[in-house]
């Protein structure tokens, strides 16, 4: 409103000259034009910026808190928004007696890793043999038990056995699931054989780019129907894992970050 009450006031002043006029309103250069007595402001024509207007997204929770502890005061905000891993700091945020423009921010959301995306997307997907041969084979790294030389096996042997019809599943003492099928040679039934896949799997991954790493379990799953199989896994209380992720760079934030306000919630 000052602004506008100064404006209006340049204005009048250039009608009463009855030409162009150069003055300043609140510091910022402005040119009074005949034509309608416009008023016409040049803030680039100022040595510096009234006020900053940056807004910059960082791509890890250390350059976030870096660039907050810079130009932050203590006037400065955090919102964090827990459920979908992203954190707002507002430079410029109100005081208890003035209101702010909140033009200076910096952002930040938690990446997740390739790893962790591939197996959250995964999770609950029917696949047929060869599909889930080719993911187990592809994500073996994140496997931690069991050995890693263990399920290429499995996933080897899925591969090579395309042409086989399964007839049963039993679960065994060892936790295990077996499945026994016949394999058919030459458009005939042929030699009967089994394979064994670990009911449980664990799994070690990063979640975010430049986190800590998590376990957790996945349990494996399928269905028989006319002599085919259908393979999945589905993460078990991935949710957990994912909040225990976002609260562990929430603590790294409220820890670092010198912040008198931080806020649950967005704005």
């Amino acid at each position: 409103m000052e602004q506008l009450n100064g404006i209006q006031a340049a204005i009048e002043a250039g009608k009463a000259l009855g030409t162009h006029a150069i003055t300043d309103v609140e510091g910022v250069p402005t040119l009074i034009v005949p034509e309608g007595f416009t008023a016409k402001q040049y803030p680039d024509l100022m040595e510096h910026p009234k006020r900053t207007e940056q807004v910059v997204r960082t791509d890890t929770a250390g350059s976030f808190i870096e660039y907050f502890n810079r130009f932050g005061d203590d006037n400065s905000a955090i919102f964090c928004d827990l459920e979908d891993a992203y954190f707002l700091g507002i430079i410029d945020y109100h005081s208890e007696d003035h209101a702010k423009w909140l033009n200076h921010q910096v952002k930040f959301t938690c990446k997740q890793t390739p790893e962790w995306s591939a197996w959250e997307r995964g999770s609950g997907q029917r696949m047929d043999q060869l599909k889930f041969a080719f993911f187990i084979e592809e994500n073996l790294e994140e496997i931690i038990n069991p050995p890693g030389a263990e399920m290429l096996e499995i996933a080897t042997t899925l591969k090579a056995k395309t042409k086989i019809n399964f007839t049963s599943a039993q679960r065994l003492d060892n936790g295990q699931t077996q499945f026994q099928y016949v394999e058919e040679i030459d458009g005939s039934a042929g030699i009967k054989g089994q394979i064994s896949i670990p009911e449980t799997i664990k799994l070690g991954m990063r979640l975010f780019e430049g986190g800590d790493a998590y376990e957790m379990e996945a349990r494996f799953r399928y269905r028989i129907k006319e002599g085919q199989v259908a393979m999945w896994y589905d993460l078990v209380r991935p949710h957990k894992v994912h909040r225990a992720a976002v609260d562990s760079v929430f603590e790294q934030i409220k820890k670092q970050a010198k912040c008198q306000l931080i806020i649950h919630g967005s704005t």
